[in-house]
């Protein structure tokens, strides 16, 4: 589910479309509008009065829209939305201008917090809570990693956390926080002023200040480069550690950065690496309130690394982790330089395996279509290379690609796309959520035995473990049977408030009776309307130049890479058994709907779930 702010981007994206309104806009703009009136409604209490008038504004123009998006025909709207509009985006930009307001993010935070002390919120609602809160943040210019540590490390009352706060927050002096500080000291702060400390973090002004970041590019080759780009100076590192022990250089003493100069600091690896590989980036960010430094240093170095990549062909530079933070000259915070992880870098050991374990099940099947002569087959091959291709693509790509291997199955089942997901795959996603949350919870509690203090516990923990783990060949198979039977136990072993034992209170509530599972499988049906929509609205938009956001591409392509997988399986193994594709799609639809139907008969939970 898209937060608030993620769905308000979306909606903007549409209120700002400069194409003329035609009938094919239809679904794009109620897509949008149902996204976001729905994303309110999600809005904890705090937050809500917060945002008000204006995110009721807001409200009646998507609702006013919607009304004259079915109501009146594509002629009509052609005159329509030209002379309504600046009174929407005047009313949305009033919603938009507040969002980094402090009392705006207290009052989400205090929405989170509650939500998380109420026992009876479910994971999904602290969860939604959660995301929203970090959306504002980051809206508001803040390094979400670098305050979420500050945060866990205060209401955990770990002295060596508290004194950074404070120090942030002007309570102490830097003299002070120099002071040896144990890092498992505890700081001896209630809760309440633990929580007031939280709340005073999020909603601080940062002081001004002149601010230079020091950031570190691997892959950048040899050399002995030095290049002035406006407030980015970048240095090889050899270079300006040369220059650095010298020092009496006149021809570059004038351009040492004076943050680095002896009176100020010694800076030595591993402070900045040195590499024959690595070039350094100075990002000067001048005098400013800052937030957020290091990401917009972050964005300044890499826009200029990219732009010359694309210039120059050639795009292997990567920056690594770390950075040093300089405050008005002196050094204000750093973070360890390291090389980031890189699906490039290396194939994980495990690939392999699964890799192994899906040849060794398909071989028997596969030999006897090879070398391949039915084009049926050879098609369906080819769009699973393309689902392949897409796991290494951005999720606008990915996307694209997906949507791609899905149209090719659906023309086989004399479909469009659209009708495809929906008539075919629509119970599945259902049915496979109720399935992977159940499966996936209990997997990750089984595995999970240091989080439980008693050893009685632990030990019955093994117990669920061993009935419902086995081997088998390529590795292990869960039971999903018996993780049902052990769930209430499980919900019971893991305290409330913690992400796990959270999960695992919400799914037990949810199949506790054949009620409450049908009530949940029914919200999975609102909630796949609401994603069948949006796929379809952005791959559309990305396709013919309407308007989209990242977040809601990254939320349509999780989507439609579980679509295209199921689909892509669905095809390659019917074909495999002898069908074709059709056929197979024929029977995959009527054990759907009798799964579908076959609830409402049940006499148990577990033939509700898993059939008779």
């Amino acid at each position: 589910m898209l937060d608030l702010l993620s769905a308000s981007f979306e909606f903007d994206g549409w209120l700002h479309d400069k194409r003329q309104y035609e009938g094919r806009h239809r679904q794009g703009w109620l897509s949008a509008i149902t996204d976001f009136t729905n994303s309110a409604l999600q809005v904890g209490p705090g937050l809500k009065a917060a945002l008000n008038p204006e995110l009721s504004r807001v409200l009646d123009v998507a609702n006013g829209l919607r009304a004259d998006i079915q109501s009146k025909g594509p002629a009509v709207l052609k005159t329509v939305l030209p002379g309504r509009l600046p009174a929407d985006l005047a009313a949305y930009a009033a919603f938009k201008a507040i969002w980094t307001e402090p009392a705006v993010r207290g009052a989400a935070w205090k929405d989170f917090v509650e939500a998380c002390r109420d026992e009876a919120v479910s994971y999904d609602g602290i969860a939604l809570r959660r995301d929203l809160f970090w959306r504002l943040m980051r809206t508001a210019g803040y390094d979400s990693q670098r305050l979420g540590q500050l945060l866990s490390g205060v209401l955990a009352d770990i002295n060596w956390y508290v004194t950074d706060a404070q120090l942030w927050l002007g309570d102490i002096t830097d003299e002070q926080f120099a002071q040896p500080r144990p890092i498992d000291q505890a700081a001896g702060l209630t809760e309440r002023r633990r929580l007031a400390l939280c709340h005073r973090m999020v909603t601080q002004h940062p002081k001004p200040a002149h601010r230079v970041i020091w950031l570190a590019f691997d892959r950048a080759g040899p050399g002995t480069s030095y290049h002035e780009l406006g407030a980015v100076t970048l240095w090889h590192s050899e270079l300006l550690q040369a220059v650095l022990k010298e020092g009496r250089n006149p021809s570059w003493e004038s351009r040492i950065p004076r943050e680095l100069l002896p009176a100020q600091v010694t800076v030595v690896p591993p402070d900045l690496p040195c590499s024959r590989d690595i070039t350094l980036a100075r990002v000067d960010l001048g005098q400013g309130a800052f937030t957020d430094p290091v990401r917009i240093a972050a964005e300044q170095a890499e826009s200029v690394v990219a732009l010359a990549g694309f210039h120059a062909d050639e795009l292997r530079w990567r920056r690594l982790d770390g950075y040093l933070d300089f405050t008005d000259g002196r050094p204000y915070k750093f973070g360890s330089f390291g090389a980031p992880d890189r699906l490039d870098d290396m194939v994980p050991p495990m690939h392999t395996q699964f890799m192994a374990a899906e040849l060794d099940r398909l071989s028997p099947q596969l030999t006897r279509h090879l070398p391949m002569a039915d084009p049926g087959l050879t098609e369906v091959v080819q769009a699973v290379r393309w689902w392949q291709q897409a796991r290494t693509q951005t999720p606008l790509a990915a996307l694209l690609l997906d949507v791609r291997a899905l149209e090719v199955i659906a023309s086989r089942v004399g479909a469009t796309w659209e009708r495809y997901i929906d008539d075919c795959l629509r119970i599945t996603w259902i049915r496979l959520s109720v399935h992977g949350a159940l499966t996936g919870t209990v997997y990750e509690a089984i595995h999970q035995a240091e989080s439980l203090s008693s050893e009685e516990h632990r030990q019955r923990l093994e117990a669920h473990r061993a009935a419902i783990m086995s081997f088998v060949r390529g590795g292990f198979t869960v039971n999903p049977r018996n993780c049902l039977g052990a769930l209430p136990e499980l919900a019971a072993l893991f305290p409330v408030h913690t992400q796990l034992g959270r999960q695992l209170r919400t799914l037990d509530t949810r199949l506790i009776s054949l009620t409450s599972l049908n009530a949940w499988c029914e919200e999975l049906a609102d909630e796949w309307e609401r994603l069948d929509q949006r796929l379809r609205r952005l791959r559309n938009a990305i396709s013919h130049g309407g308007p989209f956001q990242d977040d809601g591409v990254a939320s349509a392509s999780l989507l439609g890479k579980r679509l295209a997988a199921w689909s892509l399986s669905l095809a390659l193994e019917g074909i495999l058994e002898g069908k074709t594709i059709e056929a197979a799609h024929d029977e995959h639809v009527r054990r759907e709907a009798a799964w579908w139907s076959g609830r409402h008969a049940a006499t148990s939970v577990p033939e509700a779930i898993f059939g008779s």
